[in-house]
């Protein structure tokens, strides 16, 4: 979902992650003239010394699947390479199986928040006040739809649709796993290098993104509890995933989210 947010970003050159043994380093990708390194995510998660086997794309989707209703709350660390101090936004994440997904984010300092919502092919986006709600229709915008569907795709458990746009690495286990994104055209590519998602079981705990432009976003999913106030953060909800997240990859820059 974080990836959602993000406007059209400028073009920059991409560098496919690769595959690499627990300790080895990947390559990072580099936000020209700013010195900022976009760490590339590591595309497998050792398993246990047993016979398990790693999980496949079918597995992870079978039980993403099984939750037709999600209601959370989300914590989003975005980090631009303008900015010296990342950009940290706090809200509610709605979905409902196969394609009607809506971000409400937290009123600011000032009393404003912005809605977004996804319903079909249209993505509607709210700011509150006197400001009339902004429609645009995905399929006349190939960047922001690239965005949208992998998103909306994962928590419908739609293995296919993520397929035909992007090539998938699924690794770990039942128990803790993760999918890395990355698109196969080279125009969408320009938008969204690699989307990297977490989960245990049937849930999704964490969304990264790294765009074309050297940028990063980063966003931990708690599902809400009972008896919690809707729409306010519980503890867990501020401070982390239901469960941590897997290890940073290798030359991520320091003071990125865990």
């Amino acid at each position: 979902m974080a990836a959602v947010m993000m406007a059209p970003a400028a073009t920059a050159g991409s560098s496919r992650p690769r595959t690499t043994h627990a300790d080895a380093t990947p390559g990072s990708l580099h936000a020209p003239h700013h010195g900022i390194d976009v760490a590339t995510p590591s595309l497998v998660i050792p398993t246990s010394a047993t016979t398990q086997q790693p999980i496949t794309l079918d597995q992870i989707m079978a039980m993403v699947r099984a939750v037709q209703h999600v209601d959370a709350r989300y914590v989003e660390h975005r980090y631009l390479h303008i900015l010296t101090a990342p950009i940290v936004t706090r809200g509610a994440l709605r979905f409902d199986a196969p394609d009607r997904l809506e971000k409400i984010a937290d009123p600011n300092a000032a009393g404003s928040g912005e809605t977004l919502k996804i319903d079909g092919d249209r993505l509607t986006i709210s700011r509150g006040g006197d400001s009339a709600p902004v429609v645009i229709a995905m399929h006349e915008h190939p960047e922001i739809a690239v965005l949208a569907g992998s998103i909306r795709a994962t928590l419908s458990g739609d293995g296919a649709a993520l397929q035909r746009t992007f090539d998938v690495t699924p690794s770990g286990t039942p128990e803790h796993w993760q999918l890395v994104l990355e698109p196969r055209d080279p125009a969408e590519r320009k938008l969204l290098q690699w989307m990297r998602v977490e989960g245990y079981g049937s849930r999704i705990t964490a969304i990264d993104t790294a765009d074309g432009d050297g940028d990063r976003s980063k966003m931990n999913i708690v599902e809400e509890t009972a008896g919690q106030t809707p729409g306010q953060p519980s503890d867990q909800a501020s401070r982390q995933p239901l469960r941590q997240p897997l290890g940073q990859p290798p030359g991520q820059p320091p003071g990125q989210p865990q």
